[in-house]
């Protein structure tokens, strides 16, 4: 069970102990407004939420960027409980969904 905390740093820590789990470096993560954890722990995603926005999908375990997508406006993003996917919304309300290899597979919008 992790808690991810954002805003001058980015952190994992472990709820049930406290540790930290991972800190990760300043010049590689960006801003980082918008955060989801995967369920099982080990993936991390962010966004900026600006124009030029980018989701990062982070490695928690090694602090390695695995992935970027492109997502402009990101309002949100939350991770699938029962495959490797997660979904990330925008303000227009769109709703883009992803693999976790950096795939889009799929893409709805407001009609």
């Amino acid at each position: 069970r992790s808690l991810v905390t954002a805003g001058s740093d980015l952190k994992v820590w472990d709820i049930t102990t406290g540790e930290l789990r991972r800190a990760f470096a300043k010049e590689r993560q960006g801003k980082a407004e918008i955060v989801a954890l995967s369920p099982d722990g080990k993936l991390l995603a962010t966004s900026s939420g600006g124009e030029k926005g980018m989701i990062k999908l982070w490695a928690v375990e090694t602090g390695n960027l695995l992935h970027t997508v492109p997502a402009a406006y990101t309002t949100a993003i939350a991770f699938s409980p029962v495959d490797r996917t997660f979904l990330a919304g925008d303000r227009s309300g769109a709703i883009g969904i992803w693999s976790v290899q950096g795939w889009e597979l799929d893409d709805f919008r407001q009609h």
